[in-house]
């Protein structure tokens, strides 16, 4: 992770987010909303992390179209 500039700790807002979505949080809605319907090879905490950025570049980003 990149730190932060300034005097804030270096991981703040990674922190942040953990406690915003904590995995058992994260784990238990995945089971509740059907994303999960065999614990396997893709963990829905892995999955959300992944996405995030993903989603958030592609909104901020300029349109190439």
């Amino acid at each position: 992770m990149i730190p932060l500039p300034g005097k804030s700790e270096p991981y703040e807002i990674e922190k942040v987010m953990n406690k915003m979505f904590p995995p058992e949080w994260l784990r238990a809605t995945a089971a509740k909303v059907g994303c999960v319907k065999r614990n396997r090879k893709i963990d829905p905490v892995i999955l959300f992390w992944s996405w995030c950025p993903a989603l958030e570049l592609e909104r901020s980003a300029p349109s190439t179209r």
